[in-house]
């Protein structure tokens, strides 16, 4: 099963170990147990945040790196600049 698509929900269970009674579901598939309603419920929801804040973290870290490298870039044009004017003058 291709979970990356599946849609997970939270939902009263029966037959859950004792002192589960909720469950984490995706289709026929239970996922994972929960004491409370609101532990699966969070875990239900995070299934569609944690991939979409992933995602946006890797973007952020990847305009840094590339913020990083145009002042790289800068600080040694402006040092090659300073070094050839010092020379000319």
């Amino acid at each position: 099963m291709n979970r990356e698509f599946d849609n997970w929900e939270c939902k009263e269970h029966s037959d859950g170990p004792s002192g589960f009674p909720y469950a984490v579901i995706s289709g026929e598939e239970i996922i994972a147990w929960a004491r409370k309603q609101e532990d699966a419920e969070f875990i239900a929801r995070a299934r569609g945040v944690v991939p979409r804040l992933v995602s946006e973290l890797a973007l952020l870290l990847s305009g840094l790196e590339n913020i990083s490298n145009f002042v790289h870039t800068l600080d040694a044009d402006l040092h090659e600049l300073d070094t050839e004017m010092k020379n000319r003058i």
